[in-house]
């Protein structure tokens, strides 16, 4: 994996939904900032067969597993 550089300003995206780079505004947002000039990091769910990390069009990607689907209430409380 590629080492973080520590000249530029840093960007932290959390997305909790859909996996990254498939939520397009997210894509679009981080890719905007990347051609700014800032270091962007995206945490997202994962998908079956995704790297855990990887990086994405200079955007560094981290993905952890997403939650089991459980209804009701205690599915809510889980998740969060």
């Amino acid at each position: 994996m590629t080492s973080f550089p520590n000249d530029k300003p840093r960007v932290l995206i959390l997305l909790e939904n859909r996996p990254y780079p498939w939520d397009y505004r997210v894509e679009h947002e981080a890719r905007a900032l990347t051609q700014a000039g800032y270091q962007v990091t995206v945490i997202s769910p994962g998908q079956k067969g995704a790297p855990a990390r990887e990086v994405v069009d200079g955007v560094f990607v981290f993905r952890y597993p997403p939650p089991h689907p459980i209804g009701g209430v205690i599915g809510y409380v889980w998740e969060y």
